[in-house]
């Protein structure tokens, strides 16, 4: 076979364009089959390449066929990068040691490389393998899987399990007092929307934590009988959901553990020799366990990678501490011996000065410190071509959001459509690339990026920065790329857009008057009516062969319009009825925000075949007309309206290249850009106790608190309380903002209001490395002797604009 010397020279020569690996890198992929290994890979240092290589190496070198590898990451658009560098990378290294194996006249060698087809390989994310999986692990005659949206799952669960439990006053009153405790405001659910939101989140956590729900469900205390709804809520929508064939993807996962442990559907699949995982920070219990039972089962060599200090998703039940404990937990699990364990620290995407800042920030707070991967991790190191790059970390603080968006607008435009944007004092200018450069190189980061605060007392919200920078960007030419900005249903041409179709399908509205429905989302859908009025109102193009109006009327009389239809179809897909009304929004066809927007309204419509028993569909005859038409209401529009219907995370990384990108700091996760503007305070003018919880919170997220409270009945609980909730929840923030200032690769740009900036503000940030214990670098690093000056950015080493 193959030695590892003679892979790496190959991978220099073929793959890497003359670069042999680093040292860190080389290490993981010489390192053999056996021990187990985890990769800690910091920011911009190559993982995904290790991890691929990694998998390729086992096939040339070990011997083993790619049918027998298996890769799996956390995001569609991961793995289909994974597998596209393995299908590239694997054809000409394939090709190159088919060569050697002729020139050498090592048969055997030839004969292996001559069975591997680099398709063979099995990549994904663990929902997609434990689909495909599950299809084929069933006894004779089970329905075979069906995988359904978020949304979807909730108003099965809301309409066949919760919503009848919850309408009993004395469960109400019950459930409202558990689930305070787990809503934002930690007050009893305003709707029974909420409280369904916040119930399913509970059910799906006691999943993904392998809870013992039999001991949740009798033990004593407060909550009991609380805790006993909840799992009967559990166990309903479970055995609701298999015997549909329907599944969610905590039930998807649950499943195929219990299938991997059945030695007779197990047989049913092919069980993989080698074992790669990407992203392990944010993997769950549940997820490890399937892991774990994999390797133990089929003798699986495990290959970790992943990043402690990048963790983002514990709000979907990911267990970062699963990964800073990988190597004892995986050999008590398998009784192997321990893992080995290999650093990535040479970051080839930023300047020095992104990665010395980035490394002044993770290891700015020693109570953060414990919460790390031990022994201490290494710093990560500026290695790659951007590194002799010198821009200045910059600062950009004003006295208003709307000053802020001004001042912002104007650099952004001169760095992409004016000569470059000079920082003032130096000789350094930031401009777009000359050949193909736009927009789309740059990103406005936040921990939120709502267009408007929330509605308070009635009034409407207030406009923050990336609807101020919207607007200021319009004047000057420049599109803005932000589809998470507004919900759908406060976007005026989906509100006159889905109240055509409330016109169209109800034109007296005496359907929905009927209807049994959450107040606020009632009366949303009656305000929708009235934007449609108005925009018909307007006789918007085109006019010919029919005007809007005389559309809307037909669908009221039910005459035909189309030329050679004399009579009323008997079904109307209400697909259809929404394509025929994008005639007169041009936005859905033209503009990338709305054409994401189309497609959530359409999955909405798709997906509501799950649960809506017309699916989608609208009857021509009694009573199948009425009935029809209140199931699109009910199930398709309603859904809308209430805001529970988002935009597909996978559309949001293909960006358009002429617009800015605003985006939150989880969508960004394995994202790089050359320009980052992190918003760390734009809105924080005071210290507001509603704000706290995104800069310095001063008790446990709800996460944090769910956590502590299912603790007694999973096993992950004593691990994750070795912290304690308020230190978890500040971890989580310290994490978020890492991965924010470790994207950039040239300059980075941080954005806020100037009284977060005063010497003896009250305004606590951690992102401006406020320390959990109270202490303040910025603060400490500005003494003026005589007096107390303002806390300037420079005094970390920052240079303000």
């Amino acid at each position: 076979m193959i030695t590892e010397s003679e892979y790496i020279d190959a991978l220099a020569k073929i793959v890497l364009g003359g670069r042999h690996p680093n040292r860190h890198q080389t290490s993981c992929l010489v390192h053999p089959l056996a021990p187990d290994l985890m990769i800690v890979a910091g920011p911009g240092s190559g993982k995904t390449t290790v991890l691929v290589l990694r998998a390729l190496r086992h096939v040339i070198v070990d011997g083993v066929l790619p049918e027998d590898v298996l890769i799996t990451t956390f995001t569609k658009k991961a793995a289909a990068e994974i597998r596209s560098r393995l299908i590239s990378w694997g054809i000409l290294l394939l090709d190159h040691f088919k060569e050697v194996s002729i020139q050498r006249k090592d048969e055997p060698l030839a004969r292996h490389l001559a069975l591997c087809d680099v398709n063979g390989f099995m990549t994904g994310t663990l929902d997609s393998l434990c689909e495909k999986w599950n299809a084929r692990m069933r006894h004779q005659g089970e329905v075979p899987p069906v995988m359904i949206e978020t949304f979807a799952a909730r108003q099965i669960f809301s309409r066949s399990v919760f919503g009848a439990i919850y309408r009993d006053p004395v469960n109400k009153a019950a459930l409202d007092d558990l689930l305070a405790a787990y809503t934002w405001e930690q007050k009893a659910p305003e709707s029974q929307g909420e409280a369904v939101e916040v119930a399913k989140l509970m059910v799906d956590r006691l999943v993904q934590d392998l809870a013992d729900v039999d001991t949740f469900a009798s033990a004593a205390g407060s909550h009991a009988f609380a805790r006993k709804l909840i799992a009967q809520c559990l166990r309903d929508l479970h055995a609701l959901m298999r015997n549909r064939g329907q599944y969610d993807f905590a039930l998807l996962e649950a499943d195929f553990l219990r299938k991997l442990k059945d030695p007779v559907l197990r047989a049913k699949i092919d069980l993989p020799r080698v074992l790669l995982i990407d992203e392990y920070q944010d993997t769950n219990p549940l997820q490890e366990a399937i892991y774990f039972n994999l390797a133990a089962v089929g003798s699986a060599s495990v290959t970790i990678v992943g990043d402690d200090d990048q963790a983002l998703y514990r709000f979907r039940g990911a267990t970062v501490e699963l990964f800073r404990d990988f190597r004892n937990r995986f050999t008590a699990a398998t009784g192997r011996s321990e893992p080995a364990m290999e650093y990535l620290v040479d970051n080839y995407r930023s300047t020095e000065p992104i990665v010395r800042f980035c490394n002044d920030f993770i290891g700015n707070d020693p109570n953060f410190l414990p919460a790390r991967v031990t022994p201490p991790k290494p710093a990560i190191v500026a290695s790659g071509s951007n590194k002799s790059k010198q821009v200045p970390i910059l600062g950009m603080f004003r006295a208003s959001p709307d000053a802020l968006a001004t001042s912002l607008a104007g650099m952004i435009h001169s760095v992409f459509r004016g000569g470059g944007y000079t920082i003032a004092g130096t000789t350094t200018t930031i401009r777009g690339f000359e050949n193909g450069g736009d927009c789309a190189d740059a990103v406005l980061m936040a921990h939120s990026v709502n267009e408007f605060a929330r509605p308070f007392m009635g009034k409407p919200g207030k406009a923050r920065l990336p609807w101020l920078l919207r607007e200021e960007l319009a004047a000057l030419g420049v599109s803005v790329f932000n589809p998470r900005g507004r919900a759908l249903k406060d976007i005026p041409q989906i509100r006159q857009m889905l109240g055509l179709v409330c016109l169209c399908i109800d034109p007296d509205q005496l359907l929905l008057d009927a209807m049994a429905m959450y107040g606020n989302t009632k009366r949303e859908m009656m305000s929708w009516r009235v934007d449609a009025r108005a925009f018909v109102a307007q006789n918007p193009a085109p006019n010919r062969p029919h005007e809007l109006a005389s559309y809307v009327e037909a669908w009221r009389t039910g005459v035909p319009q189309t030329a050679g239809m004399r009579e009323w179809p008997q079904e109307w897909p209400i697909l259809d009825l929404l394509y025929k009304l994008l005639a007169w929004f041009p936005e859905f066809q033209h503009l990338p925000e709305f054409q994401v927007y189309l497609e959530a309204i359409t999955r909405s419509a798709t997906q509501a075949t799950a649960f809506s028993p017309y699916q989608g569909r609208l009857m021509r005859d009694e009573p199948h007309h009425s009935r029809s038409r209140e199931s699109v209401l009910r199930d398709i529009l309603a859904p809308i309206a209430e805001n529970i219907v988002e935009v597909d995370e996978d559309l949001l990384t293909h960006l358009p290249r002429n617009h800015l990108n605003v985006m939150t700091i989880h969508q960004s996760k394995g994202l790089e850009f050359p320009l980052v503007i992190v918003d760390v305070g734009a809105d924080f003018s005071r210290n507001s106790p509603q704000q706290r919880f995104k800069r310095f919170p001063d008790e446990a997220s709800n996460v944090a608190r769910m956590e502590d409270d299912l603790q007694d009945y999973a096993e992950v609980g004593a691990l994750r309380t070795r912290r304690s909730s308020l230190d978890r929840t500040f971890e989580d923030l310290i994490r978020l903002y890492y991965v924010a200032y470790s994207r950039p690769q040239t300059a980075l740009l941080l954005v806020g209001h100037t009284n977060q900036l005063g010497y003896s503000t009250s305004i606590r940030n951690i992102a401006t490395f406020w320390r959990q214990g109270g202490t303040w670098p910025w603060q400490q690093g500005t003494p003026v002797p005589g007096r107390k000056p303002p806390a300037s950015v420079s005094g970390f080493g920052i240079v303000e604009i």
